[in-house]
């Protein structure tokens, strides 16, 4: 699967496109091509592909598995489609099995997810009303732009043929180009990782102590991502050690500092350094990012390229509410969480019911008098599948 991350980061730096002869000249990315597909290794955690493995091994792991998933799994993989009927789950089981070995032996690549038997039944449902969850029926049909996308998620783990910033082509000498991103957040370690790929020159602006974004600045009690952790991944370092199926926000933190250390694109951030302004300078086609360095010292950068990737939500809005000077309890915003906050035996009001209201809200509950939460639009209001639960390791094998 082309990750969200790493689709996100195609984005933005396709975005930057210019054809003057200073820069970079970019092919578009075209979503819906049809490419070959392949499983690949992982370069990333502890495990390591075996040089053999036997059907009963993969067997023995697959008996944890979502029967569903096993199901859609096996229509996929033998494109047979009676398999999303089969309801004897060891059949299901020895069929799988025996599929993933002749895979595992032949090398073959698996089926693109658009050919796949129950493609079409996926999509029909993509604008259906979801009643067991509380929302109503899409109001749109869904677009040939959308259907894209989703393809571009479910791909698996495509060979490397975007990923080797072949599609980055320079215009002039390398060592005379240079790219500088404004931010470490998972949107400025994309773009990064291209230009590494690339042998880019480039250079990342981080305002923080440390790589990582919202991931590295959130430390509130509960901090949790609300988006499954085997999808929350790069497609190029796919992590087989999550440890929980929404990891929590240092889990996620590591993975990124390992990523950037391992890539070395730590060694081209420049920490607690602050972006004061970037100017467009028509005549010499240059980038002029004046910042104020660690030191305190003000600064000017040159580059052929920015890119900003600050973050829609790095600066915490504060609402003023009539009585709040009055107020002499502890306050913060989950953004800039105050550590030395104690929530025992208080009365404690929340404010919203997002992401951070799901992992914060029930460890304020463990030790407060009592809770009141505030809420404007219900979004997390339902229950999450598996929110706080460990992934065993038959789980992470899968």
């Amino acid at each position: 699967m082309s990750s969200m991350l790493q689709h996100v980061g195609r984005v933005a730096i396709g975005a930057l496109r210019r054809t003057n002869g200073r820069d970079v000249v970019l092919r578009r990315y075209q979503p819906c091509r049809r490419r070959r597909f392949c499983t690949r290794p992982w370069i990333f955690g502890t495990y390591r592909p075996a040089t053999s493995i036997a059907i009963n091994e993969v067997k023995d792991k697959l008996l944890q598995a979502n029967p569903t998933l096993l199901q859609i799994c096996t229509a996929t993989l033998t494109g047979e489609v009676q398999w999303l009927g089969e309801d004897k789950g060891a059949k299901v089981q020895e069929k799988l099995a025996s599929v993933m070995i002749e895979y595992w032996e032949s090398g073959k690549a698996a089926v693109s997810p658009d050919c796949s038997p129950i493609f079409n039944q996926l999509v029909a449902q993509c604008d259906q009303a979801m009643p067991q969850d509380g929302f109503e029926k899409a109001s749109s049909e869904l677009t040939q732009l959308q259907l894209d996308y989703i393809l571009d998620e479910m791909r698996g783990f495509p060979e490397p043929i975007h990923m080797n910033g072949d599609d980055l082509q320079p215009a002039d000498n390398l060592e005379s180009f240079h790219v500088c991103i404004c931010g470490s957040g998972v949107h400025g370690i994309s773009v990064a990782l291209r230009c590494q790929r690339a042998g880019i020159p480039y250079t990342i602006l981080e305002r923080d102590t440390g790589v990582g974004g919202t991931w590295h600045q959130n430390n509130y009690p509960g901090v949790r991502c609300d988006t499954p952790s085997i999808t929350y991944s790069f497609s190029s370092d796919p992590n087989p050690d999550w440890e929980r199926y929404f990891a929590d926000g240092h889990e996620v933190k590591t993975y990124l500092k390992n990523m950037c250390d391992k890539h070395g694109i730590t060694e081209h951030c420049k920490t607690e350094t602050v972006v004061e302004s970037a100017t467009w300078d028509e005549a010499t086609s240059m980038w002029h990012i004046k910042y104020n360095s660690k030191d305190g010292v003000s600064k000017i950068m040159e580059s052929n390229v920015y890119v900003a990737a600050v973050g829609q939500l790095t600066n915490p809005f504060i609402p003023s509410i009539p009585g709040q000077e009055i107020f002499d309890g502890d306050s913060c915003h989950t953004a800039r969480f105050t550590k030395a906050i104690d929530f025992s035996g208080k009365n404690v009001v929340v404010v919203g019911t997002g992401a951070s209201a799901m992992g914060i809200c029930p460890e304020i509950q463990k030790v407060a008098n009592h809770l009141t939460i505030f809420q404007g639009t219900p979004q997390w209001y339902v229950s999450i599948p598996n929110h706080q639960k460990y992934m065993t390791e038959e789980e992470q094998w899968c």
